[in-house]
């Protein structure tokens, strides 16, 4: 997960700088968590989203 953090955090220097737009960062982030939904990251995943949503839906 530390290896997909860095990823969101290059998605937010991106998205702020205009690189990239939000449509973008949502598929990848929501296939990255149909993946790990596997695994027991229940709490992980809620996190995210709610951060997601703050900091990308305007």
């Amino acid at each position: 997960m530390h290896k997909f953090n860095c990823k969101i955090d290059a998605f937010r220097r991106a998205y702020l700088s205009g690189e990239i737009d939000s449509d973008i960062i949502f598929r990848c982030v929501f296939g990255w968590l149909a993946y790990v939904k596997q695994a027991n990251t229940y709490n992980y995943r809620q996190r995210l989203i709610h951060e997601m949503n703050q900091e990308f839906i305007q």
